[in-house]
């Protein structure tokens, strides 16, 4: 799986105004750009939706297109923090039933064809709060970069990462006060829009990512 992030910025400032959102006196800013991921035909890829569709519509038909007429059986799996759903591609019709892909949410997608989707929306800025809930998580980063997550300092001990490799799964263990036990003690490397388990022993954990334009 190869993936490809290509941002476009654009300040989008109504009449010179200014505008309240999360803070007072900020100014309306909207990044935009697409994402493309490669996929292998008949190999599961573990990915995540990295950006917000300008029209709100999480559905996996506007998040995951595939290439119709050459995708029929394909399959999109998700995780419903016990086990796994899953629905299938129909050429000419597209997804057999509607399913929501919500920002950061990670989910497997097994293509027939080899072929590139293309992610499109807007980058998420400031902060973005993840919570890793006790038990499995599927989670992806909710903003298009790639780095070393989820931090040194967010995990319980013998809490552990799953990163799937294609065909197996390579495990990051958790250890108390040193951090993970990948290269970088901050976590594994994650690309943009992978996905990966969190396996949490403990009490809820916050992953926070911060992007600032």
């Amino acid at each position: 799986m190869r993936t490809k992030t290509i941002l476009a910025a654009a300040a989008f400032i109504a009449a010179g105004a200014l505008y309240s959102t999360a803070q007072s006196n900020v100014y309306s800013l909207n990044i935009v750009g697409y994402v493309n991921v490669d996929l292998t035909a008949n190999q599961y890829a573990l990915l995540s939706n990295p950006l917000k569709p300008s029209d709100g519509n999480y559905d996996v038909s506007n998040i995951v297109k595939l290439a119709d007429g050459s995708s029929d059986s394909s399959q999109c799996l998700t995780w419903s923090g016990t086990a796994w759903e899953s629905i299938d591609w129909l050429d000419g019709v597209g997804w057999s039933e509607p399913k929501n892909i919500a920002l950061g949410q990670g989910f497997f997608v097994r293509a027939t064809s080899n072929q590139t989707i293309t992610f499109v929306g807007e980058v998420q800025t400031g902060t973005s709060s993840t919570t890793l809930s006790p038990g499995l998580s599927l989670v992806g980063s909710k903003v298009p970069v790639a780095g070393n997550y989820p931090g040194s300092t967010v995990g319980n001990d013998s809490d552990a990462i799953f990163v799937w490799a294609g065909s197996a799964w390579d495990t990051i263990d958790y250890i108390g006060g040193l951090g993970w036990t990948s290269a970088d003690p901050n976590g594994p490397a994650i690309g943009v829009a992978q996905g990966f388990f969190y396996n949490n022993t403990g009490a809820a954990l916050n992953w926070e990512v911060t992007l600032n334009p």
